[in-house]
């Protein structure tokens, strides 16, 4: 193909891709001002300027608002757990008396070791939930003897601070699952 033919066809092209441009801007901006359109009412007034005050009670209720899962949702929610500094102090010391008993026993406390936490839940459903959640977080859980029972292990050393990350961690979850924390253990390292 020769060159004086190619450029009669690539302007053709491009002439075609700058009217479909110019087509998809000016409809963009008729989209926008129908958006602008809808944040107006009839007085000019914007959106921001109405206020619930300006609904009255004979307005009110005339509206039917039926959302029955949401009012279930609602009636069923508990306020999420929130520890507290009290109990996070309880959990430090047992953590820091834990540490002190294994060093007492002659425990190497830099090597790792398997360390198991127990929790009961009051049914199995809240026992699925917090093992889902945390599984994501790299812990392995097994089942107790009882259904409603977990028994959670992970690899860590003997350190106060990861000790107590984990146990938080755990503590908090366990919870947020109506669940009750019964501590962890491991064997001394030597």
């Amino acid at each position: 193909m020769k060159l004086s033919r190619l450029i009669p066809a690539i302007a053709a092209v491009g002439g075609a891709v700058a009217f479909a441009v110019y087509k998809l801007q000016k409809d963009r901006k008729e989209i926008i001002k129908l958006d602008e359109g809808l944040l107006l009412d009839e007085d000019g007034d914007s959106f921001d300027d109405m206020h619930i005050d300006d609904v009255t009670a004979s307005a009110a209720a005339d509206i039917d608002v039926e959302i029955p899962a949401f009012k279930e949702e609602e009636a069923n929610a508990q306020p999420p757990f929130v520890m507290d500094e009290e109990t996070k102090t309880k959990i430090k010391k047992n953590v820091d008396d834990a540490i002190t008993a294994l060093g007492a026993a002659g425990d190497v406390h830099s090597a790792e070791r398997p360390i198991e936490h127990q929790m009961s839940f009051p049914d199995e459903a809240a026992l699925a939930a917090f093992k889902e959640t945390i599984i994501k977080r790299g812990y392995v859980v097994t089942k107790g003897e009882d259904p409603k029972v977990a028994v959670v292990m992970h690899i860590a050393p003997m350190d106060g601070e990861i000790m107590l990350q984990h146990v938080l961690y755990l503590y908090e979850e366990t919870k947020k699952n109506n669940g009750t924390y019964e501590g962890w253990h491991c064997n001394p390292v030597y």
